[in-house]
């Protein structure tokens, strides 16, 4: 753009010297203007009338010269000419110097006339040369003055277009400010504006993501506090129902298990509330996993699921298989989904029956079976179980689905694998399938 304004000028300025060099050569052939030796070649014409008119008319001197009439001897008489030329002329006449050229000197009977004219333009009104004495300078002069017209003119237009070229710049730097990050490729005439432009669209993809990731993490963070909370009500339970039963039980031995099982939960709480003060700070680790044996993980689950079974007084039944591999995977956060899922299938299971927990493990997949005896999942639930902080006010309700089938689901989508649920077939009760792959 620079470059055609910089063109755009050059050309405005050849053809205003163009207009004007022809101008002044029509001035001259039109006899507008005379020509510079116009002065030099009058007096030449007319050198004998000036020498023979008596007395001397000095309306044969044109009007762009000055003269000077001397007699004999030098002695100034009259004329225009001011002291200096009076001086140098009177030593011309004595021969005490050398005519200048610009001095044209006609001798008469009774003296000299002097006159002293320039080689420059003279306008030939008399009035026009009397306000602009050359010619040549005022055509310069107004060539000059055109010249900073055309300049100041191109100046203010591309100002005027760079500034309307800056204004995507700005409005880009604007809206990353408010943080506005509505990505849409804005672009100018100039291609360093548009290679700013794209910088600042880079940029601004750059800042997009951040925030997202930001805001994910955030989201994220709330969503493990809130299971965190929802997990505790689990040993809390335990910790209740085995209370309970302390009242009312008279074997020591028996009294011990159920006080050491109130430890394990008070442990676990204890534990839940560390990663929910690691989450509020920001400084949870969620990716660390450690080998340990399958055989042990599998009994851990299984004896959290029938504490549980047993302070709630719901019947278990555990089909689990013989292995000896050692998987890597991060114990606390399976064994939670796992007993979000339990829960969820002991409130509504007919406690006579109870549920049914199968593990079923083909290297790499663990496969964890719930089957409760309840009235099963609604139409809703069926479709919406899994979705965060999903309730109904129908048949299995009370919070379970706002959290636990969600954060069991998140879970196993961690470890490459899903959540399943549906109800039984020609009897009562839902089963969910929670699959993981352990490496």
């Amino acid at each position: 753009m620079f470059l055609r304004r910089v063109i755009g000028m050059a050309v405005a300025i050849g053809i205003e010297a163009i207009v004007f060099i022809s101008a002044f050569g029509i001035g001259l052939n039109a006899g507008f203007i005379l020509p510079a030796n116009y002065a030099e070649n009058y007096l030449k014409q007319e050198e004998d009338n000036i020498a023979e008119s008596m007395p001397f008319n000095n309306s044969l001197i044109p009007d762009m010269c000055a003269y000077g009439v001397f007699d004999k001897e030098g002695k100034y008489e009259s004329g225009n000419l001011n002291n200096k030329w009076q001086n140098i002329i009177h030593m011309v006449i004595e021969g005490t110097k050398k005519q200048p050229q610009n001095i044209y000197l006609i001798e008469r009977n009774d003296g000299y006339v002097a006159v002293k004219y320039d080689m420059s333009a003279h306008f030939a009104h008399p009035t026009w040369n009397r306000l602009i004495p050359n010619a040549e300078i005022g055509a310069i002069c107004l060539f000059l003055l055109v010249l900073i017209f055309i300049v100041l003119a191109n100046s203010l237009k591309f100002g005027k277009q760079l500034k309307k070229e800056i204004n995507p710049l700005l409005e880009e730097i604007a809206q990353i400010k408010e943080k506005d990050l509505e990505i849409i490729q804005k672009s100018t005439k100039i291609k360093e504006f548009n290679d700013v432009l794209t910088a600042l669209n880079d940029m601004e993809k750059a800042l997009a993501q951040s925030l997202q990731t930001e805001w994910e993490t955030e989201q994220r963070r709330k969503e493990n506090i809130s299971a965190i909370a929802h997990d505790i009500k689990t040993p809390l339970t335990v910790i209740k129902g085995n209370a309970e039963l302390l009242k009312e039980e008279n074997d020591i031995e028996e009294i011990y298990s159920q006080a050491d099982i109130v430890i394990q939960n008070a442990d676990k709480i204890q534990n839940y509330i560390r990663m929910l003060m690691e989450e509020a700070n920001g400084s949870a680790d969620r990716s660390e996993r450690k080998e340990t044996e399958l055989e042990v993980f599998i009994n851990d689950i299984e004896k959290q699921c029938r504490n549980l079974c047993r302070s709630k007084n719901v019947a278990i039944k555990v089909i689990k298989p013989e292995v000896t591999e050692r998987v890597m995977a991060e114990s606390i956060l399976i064994q939670r989904a796992v007993m979000n899922l339990v829960t969820n299938a002991t409130e509504y299971t007919d406690k006579r029956k109870g549920i049914k927990i199968s593990f079923q493990y083909e290297n790499p997949v663990l496969r964890i079976e719930i089957e409760d005896f309840g009235n099963g999942f609604s139409e809703s639930a069926l479709k919406h179980a899994t979705e965060q902080l999903y309730t109904e006010r129908k048949e299995r309700s009370g919070g379970h689905y706002g959290l636990g089938m969600y954060f069991a689901n998140d879970v196993a989508k961690q470890y490459e694998g899903c959540l399943y649920f549906k109800n039984k077939e020609n009897q009562q009760g839902a089963i969910v399938v929670f699959e993981i792959k352990l490496c």
